[in-house]
């Protein structure tokens, strides 16, 4: 998966922490291997527990966009020293071309595929400040 993307922030500094909040803009690329296996038995062997196997794979790449508002509070624990705790909510809508696979591991295309993800966040961190 590759994320890049830009956002703001406003923060409000005191003398041992800082609080802020803004929002992130992503831009997502994301490729995804689907495999499909089959096992069948081979009736046309000698031996009578033999079995062939078929296996196809497809490369899915999907790309999309996404917003991530986020609050935070920063503690300075020293003059180059401190923690953030930040709290985010990730919306994430992506696009890509949906496949399935058959009974005879067979893999076909269906059309596009969407997907809208959001999934909360927590995140703590040390830091230290060059």
């Amino acid at each position: 998966m590759l994320r890049s993307g830009f956002g703001i922030e406003r923060g409000r500094p005191s003398k041992y922490c800082r609080s802020y909040y803004g929002i992130d803009m992503p831009i997502t690329y994301q490729q995804n291997q689907l495999s499909a296996f089959t096992y069948l038995d081979d009736p046309s062997a000698d031996e009578p527990s033999s079995f062939s196997m078929t296996s196809n794979t497809e490369t899915i790449r999907y790309a999309g966009f996404g917003l991530r508002p986020f609050i935070g509070y920063e503690i300075h624990a020293g003059k180059r020293f401190g923690f953030n705790l930040e709290a985010k909510a990730d919306f994430n809508f992506m696009v890509a071309e949906g496949y399935f696979a058959d009974d005879n591991a067979v893999i076909n295309r269906s059309g596009q595929s969407f997907n809208f993800r959001t999934f909360p966040l927590l995140d703590f961190r040390f830091h230290y400040r060059i």
